[in-house]
Order: C-alpha cells, then sequence, then structure tokens
C-alpha cells in the first residue's frame, strides 16, 4: 500500500490548504527539519520503504534518510547532494511517466522465475516500446524516431549476417539510443530556434546520461557501450 504524506514547516492553514489539492492521504504543518528525518525513521520502523521528495536546506535531514531521495534541479544546492536522483525537467510529471515504467517491470519481474537477456519470459521489445512512448511524450519533434533508427538497425545486422544474439542487443539499443534524453531539461528538448552554446551542451550529454541509465541494469548494461 502507498501512503502519501506532506510534510510542510508552512503553517496549519496553508499546509491543509495545499494537502486538499494535491490530495494527499495526510498532511504535517509546522514542521522543523529534524522532524522530517524522524518521521523517515518512523516509517522505516514500520518496515516501510520511504521516497522523500524536497527541494529545500531543511529537506535536506529527510531526504539523506528516507530510501530514496528525490530532489529538484532549481532546489538548493544541499538537498540536490544528498539526494539519490534529481529531476532535471521543468515540472514532476516525469516521475509519473517513470513509476508507470517501473511499475510494469516490477510486475514482470514477479511473474518470472528466471530473466535471460533473450529468453522468452519477458516481452523486452514491449517495455522498450513503454520507454520509448515516454520518451516520444516529452519530444513530439522526434517521436518516432527511435523505432525508425531500430528498424534500418535490425536490416543492417540482417544483411551482414549478423549472429541473432548481436542482432537482437543492436536492435533493442537502437530503440534506446536516445533515452538520456530524459535528463534534459524540457526547455532545452522543445526550444524553438537555435540553441545556444550552454543548451546544445545538455543535449550532447544524452549519449551519456543514456549508457549511465542502461547501467543501472545487469542485463541492459551490456548495451550501454552501443548507446554511447
Amino acid at each position: 500500500m502507498v501512503n502519501q504524506s506532506s510534510l510542510t514547516g508552512d503553517s496549519e492553514r496553508t499546509a491543509s490548504a495545499v494537502a486538499n489539492k494535491i490530495g494527499v492521504d495526510e498532511y504535517y504543518s509546522e514542521v522543523l527539519p529534524e522532524d522530517k528525518a524522524v518521521f523517515v525513521e518512523k516509517e522505516h520502523g514500520k518496515v516501510r520503504k520511504v521516497i522523500m521528495l524536497g527541494d529545500g536546506v531543511n529537506d535536506s535531514p529527510a531526504l539523506s534518510a528516507a530510501d530514496v531521495g528525490i530532489a529538484i534541479s532549481d532546489g538548493a544546492q544541499i538537498a540536490r547532494e544528498v539526494a539519490d536522483i534529481t529531476i532535471e525537467a521543468d515540472n514532476l510529471f516525469e516521475l509519473v511517466a517513470l513509476r508507470k515504467i517501473s511499475t510494469n517491470l516490477m510486475g514482470r519481474r514477479m511473474d518470472m522465475h528466471v530473466c535471460e537477456f533473450c529468453g522468452n519470459e519477458i516481452d523486452y521489445h514491449e517495455i522498450i516500446d513503454c520507454i520509448t512512448c515516454a520518451l516520444d511524450a516529452r519530444d513530439p519533434y522526434t517521436a518516432g524516431h527511435s523505432e525508425r533508427v531500430s528498424d534500418m538497425a535490425l536490416k543492417v545486422c540482417q544483411l551482414i549476417g549478423l549472429k541473432n544474439e548481436d542482432t537482437l542487443k543492436i536492435h533493442i539499443a537502437a530503440h534506446l539510443h536516445d533515452i538520456g534524453k530524459i535528463g534534459v531539461p524540457d526547455a532545452v528538448l522543445n526550444k524553438e530556434g537555435k540553441l545556444t552554446d550552454e543548451e546544445f551542451a545538455y543535449i550532447k550529454k544524452h549519449p551519456i546520461i543514456g549508457a549511465e541509465i542502461l547501467g543501472k541494469s545487469h542485463k541492459l548494461s551490456e548495451l550501454s557501450d552501443i548507446v554511447l
């Protein structure tokens, strides 16, 4: 069961109004920084996993104590340093897409006993399609690009006679070659007109970000060099 709580230093009136608007399960007002960390520890005492989202100096102790700390890119520096994840996008809707993807992945993992890269226990293409659809939603200008690249890569592999296993790896890597765009701010990714040198530098980072993302997976890590 997922329980959503809001902890804020704001007054009872403000905390109540915000809680009603965003629809959390419970809220706490006039909370001190150390109280937020204590709250996380109490949840751990109930054998619960805690995901903490915060952007201020006062959130840092709780971000550090949580199982997963999430900070905002324009938040306090110390919050970004202690957090496990920093959201680079201009809004938090990326978390919704990531949660849907992770929930789908975990549901599939629960149903299988063995997960080999080329096995039949899991449909990698179906999962990859979910991820690339999320990327297309962020970058409609290049929607369908990853699918076209993967189709071309597949045809080239077949023409030169690569082994089926190598062909599959390259085909899936082509699907995921732009996954690093998830780390590029929306303002840069969807900008109309010419990019500045700094913005173009952000774009050029996306292969590195993509390789780092794939490197977190035991099986997909072998694709990181292809993406890079």
